[in-house]
């Protein structure tokens, strides 16, 4: 009965992380990206130089503080980008299938 109960607590650890967008910061300086749900709700993520940060939050926009106001609504599998110019970007759209768009 354990190993059934660790085999699914290891399959759902490793689907529900599957399922998380990718934002990488290729410029140089740290940005602070807000995931704001639709009530408004707002968390704050600092993102250093060169990091690659991998969040399960999706469905939610995503936008650099202070930026020019280019917001992102990405879904699961999502690759975004902060450019040197501090813009975020969609990168790459991956169908949960596995093919990308």
């Amino acid at each position: 009965m354990k190993k059934h109960i660790i085999a699914f607590l290891l399959t759902a650890a490793l689907t529900s992380s599957a399922q998380a967008i990718t934002i990488s910061n290729l410029d140089d300086i740290a940005h602070r990206v807000v995931f704001e749900q639709p009530n408004g709700i707002k968390t704050v993520r600092l993102i250093n130089p060169g990091e690659v940060f991998n969040s399960l939050r999706y469905g939610e926009d995503v936008y650099i503080e202070g930026g020019a106001g280019n917001r992102l609504k990405p879904y699961a599998l999502d690759d975004l980008v902060i450019w040197g110019d501090g813009n975020i970007q969609l990168q790459q759209r991956r169908k949960v299938g596995g093919l990308s768009r």
